[in-house]
């Protein structure tokens, strides 16, 4: 949900369209018209027979308007037909503060599509980190204990206690319980680190691991790395724990639909998804590991 009506021509006087971008480039008229606009689509698309649409969580910018994907879940889910699943690809887990509130507007979720929901976890890129000041050394930490809580959550009887290391809860007693047994299935949509993979593959969570914003070629060496990481860990990876998120746009000819997509995701590439590498990659987010891969 980009905010569309973004002068092209910010980046002669800005850096990004993330986290430093003034917000006085937003019109509010403007982007209320977008915002029912974009919801429109979804539920058309659910009305067309796709068997799912998606949602997901970025912070302060202009490429993403959505930086609280269960609202925009919770407008869809008396909304679209019973025969699609609500994607929510995903909350990023460690620039939140309260993981538990995830866990319950998750549960509420599932249960009003009575278990259509899929949902999704993230780390967040650079830039959350940046917007939300989250140190970015603790992502990985902040991330599996969130996870980790959210997961008990819903699958322990209540109430417990969750004594962490970011997080404290005397009483862990969630209301609703979730739809789906024992929880809503997980994506894990990541751009290929080690630790992401490894995470995944894990045979005690098998999770859909969700390869984004890459070529062909970076996708078939990720995906065989889940494998690896799968027989490693002594199981076979089903064909439906392995995914791919890419952008799809569709004419009359291959050439016909270069031409019309064109301008559109160079748009996207080069003044949406525009920012300095410190703020893709702050000191500290990525292991040495995943650098080198």
């Amino acid at each position: 949900m980009p905010y569309a009506d973004l002068d092209p021509d910010y980046d002669k006087i800005h850096p990004s369209s993330w986290v430093t971008l003034p917000n006085s480039y937003y019109d509010p008229v403007k982007g209320a018209d977008l915002y029912h606009r974009y919801l429109d689509e979804l539920e058309y698309a659910a009305e067309l027979g796709f068997e799912g649409v998606g949602v997901n969580e970025h912070h302060q910018n202009a490429y993403g308007l959505m930086p609280c994907p269960n609202v925009f879940a919770g407008m869809l889910a008396r909304k679209i037909p019973d025969t699609a699943k609500i994607a929510v690809l995903g909350r990023a887990l460690p620039v939140l503060a309260n993981p538990l509130s995830v866990a319950e507007e998750s549960a509420v979720l599932d249960n009003i599509t009575r278990g259509r929901l899929i949902t999704g976890f993230v780390r967040g890129i650079g830039a959350e980190y940046h917007s939300l000041a989250v140190n970015p050394t603790e992502s990985h930490q902040r991330f599996h204990e969130a996870h980790d809580l959210i997961i008990a959550a819903w699958t322990q009887p209540g109430p417990f206690p969750w004594e962490g290391k970011y997080y404290h809860f005397p009483h862990v007693n969630l209301w609703p319980r979730v739809y789906q047994q024992p929880h809503p299935a997980v994506w894990i949509p990541s751009q290929g680190s080690r630790e992401t993979i490894e995470f995944a593959a894990d045979p005690a969570r098998r999770y859909t691991y969700l390869q984004t914003a890459a070529p062909a070629a970076t996708l078939f060496k990720t995906m065989q790395s889940y494998r690896d990481e799968a027989e490693r860990q002594g199981y076979q990876a089903s064909p439906d724990q392995l995914g791919w998120s890419i952008k799809i746009y569709v004419a009359e000819t291959d050439a016909i639909a270069q031409e019309e997509a064109k301008p559109h995701i160079e748009s996207f590439a080069n003044k949406f998804l525009r920012m300095p590498q410190e703020m893709l990659l702050p000191p500290g987010y990525t292991s040495m590991a995943s650098m080198r891969g």
